[in-house]
């Protein structure tokens, strides 16, 4: 019996001089956490840890930091963030929400890695929306285009952008009128091709134009954070132009296109390309 006393006494003691040992041991290093546990020296963790028990209750709340979302919409798009919603790893909960805070779930391209060329020149696709807008008291209608604002000067345009070796030509001027513009419609007529030059390393452009009977404004678009609508008629579409080829493609392609319809006694929004 005394024996056995005496060994508890002495595995008391030594168990006394670990738990001093341990309180210490300096904390380990990153990288050393797992060596310093084999030989008894890891640091104590905090007690309490009052940040997990803040993150718990905020789960529990459904309720994230304010600056925590905020970056989070700045850096992968969002309401707010002048970005694009991304398209991949969006499900429908999050695209829901996207559509309540008036955002739209159509991406716009980017990139020129399928864009086509020819004879030197980048190949473009636009078109001028247009509309009939009824006037009381007269039989007549008032034709209207759609413009937007420039992100880079004054004046307004007319929706256009790179034509890719994916698509159609109609179906690349749909697309920009879609993405910049928020409408869609019938692409009625071809009113030409007009060249212009270009501030881009490519220089030199060929856009080919149609004109666009809108049937749709969207209410929300994938430029629309950057985009303004602004609907005119002929002449004041022609003094705001911002660039010359764009006026020319409406007084000379789009006006002359209209009138011989109204002269000829045909169909305006035809189906002719």
């Amino acid at each position: 019996m005394k024996k056995k006393a005496k060994e508890g006494r002495e595995g008391e003691r030594e168990g006394g001089e670990g738990e001093r040992l341990n309180e210490q041991a300096p904390r380990p290093r990153r990288g050393e956490a797992q060596a310093s546990y084999h030989l008894g020296l890891r640091h104590p963790r905090p007690a309490g840890r009052p940040h997990l028990r803040r993150i718990a209750a905020r789960r529990r709340a459904g309720t994230r930091r304010p600056d925590a979302r905020g970056k989070r919409s700045l850096s992968r798009g969002g309401p707010g963030s002048g970005q694009p919603e991304p398209r991949r790893g969006i499900g429908g909960g999050a695209r829901k929400r996207w559509r309540r805070a008036g955002m739209c779930d159509l991406v716009a391209r980017t990139g020129r890695h399928l864009q086509r060329y020819e004879d030197g020149r980048r190949l473009v696709a636009g078109c001028i929306p247009f509309r009939y807008r009824h006037i009381k008291d007269e039989q007549k209608k008032l034709v209207e285009v759609l413009m937007i604002n420039s992100q880079s000067g004054p004046g307004l345009l007319f929706p256009k952008g790179g034509w890719e070796n994916d698509e159609t030509v109609e179906e690349a001027a749909a697309r920009e009128a879609i993405e910049e513009a928020g409408v869609r419609g019938d692409l009625v007529k071809l009113l030409g091709f007009y060249d212009f030059k270009t501030k881009q390393p490519e220089g030199m452009c060929r856009a080919a134009v149609f004109a666009l009977h809108v049937k749709e404004e969207l209410a929300s678009w994938p430029e629309q954070s950057t985009r303004q609508r602004s609907w005119l008629t002929v002449p004041e579409a022609a003094e705001r132009s911002r660039h010359p080829w764009m006026q020319e493609a409406l007084v000379t392609g789009f006006s002359a296109w209209l009138e011989n319809g109204i002269n000829g006694g045909g169909c305006v929004d035809g189906s002719e390309r």
